[in-house]
């Protein structure tokens, strides 16, 4: 806050009691003594107290020392509220506030913070020093096809294939590496290649799991078991309402029943 005497400072210290408004000009300190040139505005002459506010000396006994800091008269407002007189007189230096003690901000609590490394399980295996900044590390994907240039063979009963972590190699031994760090290891389960909605995607995986949410919940509960993840992501990126962006899709409550029952599983049945 601005003291009314024109010095910042902190509520602590009593700054915040009486506050200068920002609207009067802010005037810089000078050298002392300050002689008050002639001004072209008769409604303000010059300053008191060496430039500074605070010691309310004007050169001219009938001028009043305003708040601010400004010499001038009762008629322009000047003497409403007066600056008091110190016993430095007009020579002296700029009143000084009292002492401010340099805030210190709270440390940060990190504890609710996630930083997350996103692994393809086709790019290179992470170094222990790309994996240590990172809070969570999200494997993806297990999906239900297998790879194809064109269009993705999707298993027509939905067989999710048991997931490689990195460099399409199943690396348990980098899963406990990684939770020995202290890191939450998740494992992602679709992404584009089981189906996208916009526009020039042709593959339609998901399509063959509608209605098949307890076998889906119970083969990925069973994946993160046995490999040893901390949990499940599932990325879905496919349609889930009728004709959603003019596609013609004609599966939205069946998208929207399996999204739903999937994750209801999942939350049940993951440690």
């Amino acid at each position: 806050c601005c003291s009314k005497w024109g010095h910042c400072g902190y509520a602590d210290t009593g700054h915040c009691t009486d506050v200068a408004p920002t609207s009067p000009p802010a005037v810089s300190p000078v050298s002392p003594p300050v002689v008050s040139p002639p001004v072209v505005d008769p409604d303000v002459i010059g300053t008191c107290g060496q430039g500074n506010t605070g010691n309310g000396v004007c050169p001219n006994n009938s001028m009043c020392c305003s708040k601010w800091g400004h010499c001038g008269y009762a008629d322009t407002g000047h003497c409403t509220e007066v600056a008091p007189i110190f016993d430095d007189g007009p020579t002296g230096g700029p009143v000084p506030s009292p002492p401010v003690s340099t805030p210190v901000s709270p440390p940060i609590d990190g504890g609710g913070a996630r930083m997350i490394a996103y692994l393809g399980n086709w790019q290179s295996c992470p170094t222990d020093e790309q994996i240590a900044q990172y809070s969570h590390v999200v494997v993806a994907f297990a999906v239900s096809y297998t790879w194809s240039p064109n269009k993705n063979i999707c298993s027509e009963t939905c067989e999710i294939m048991d997931p490689v972590v990195c460099e399409n190699s199943a690396r348990l031994d980098l899963i406990q590496k990684w939770k020995s760090m202290g890191k939450k290891v998740i494992l992602s389960f679709g992404g584009a290649g089981m189906g996208g909605s916009w526009a020039g995607d042709s593959n339609n995986c998901w399509d063959y799991c509608f209605g098949r949410e307890n076998q889906v919940v119970d083969r990925l509960t069973s994946i993160v078991n046995t490999m040893g993840f901390d949990g499940i992501d599932v990325d879905y990126e496919y349609f889930y309402e009728d004709n959603q962006n003019g596609s013609g899709f004609k599966k939205g409550v069946e998208a929207q029943k399996f999204l739903r029952e999937v994750t209801l599983g999942l939350r049940s049945s993951m440690p």
